[in-house]
């Protein structure tokens, strides 16, 4: 049986930009006789960049992707980037507040 998902992983912020990966999790799994045997596998397929100047989605290979369809495909992804703008909001840096 093989199990697959997409999932936001671990944000990585440089500066004023944030980076956020999406990866694709496999679990592939088999009992036969008595025996499990399983293996698993974690890819990054997308990146989600969200900067000061707007945010855009790729995927891996640097071909843009429609951020509207990755939301809806992703359902977490939009708590996770409005947890990044509101704690950008907090930071020192500022890199997210209001003009």
């Amino acid at each position: 049986m093989i199990i697959e998902e997409l999932k936001t992983d671990e944000p990585l912020r440089v500066g004023c930009v944030t980076l956020i990966p999406i990866v694709k999790k496999f679990l592939f799994y088999r009992v036969s006789e008595g025996v499990l045997a399983f293996s698993g596998l974690k890819r990054a397929d997308f990146v989600v960049v969200l900067a000061p100047w707007g945010m855009k989605a790729l995927k891996t290979s640097g071909d843009v992707v429609s951020l509207d369809e990755l939301l809806e495909t992703v359902p977490e992804l939009s708590d996770c980037i409005n947890r990044i703008i509101v704690e950008n909001q907090l930071d020192d840096t500022n890199c997210f507040s209001p003009e």
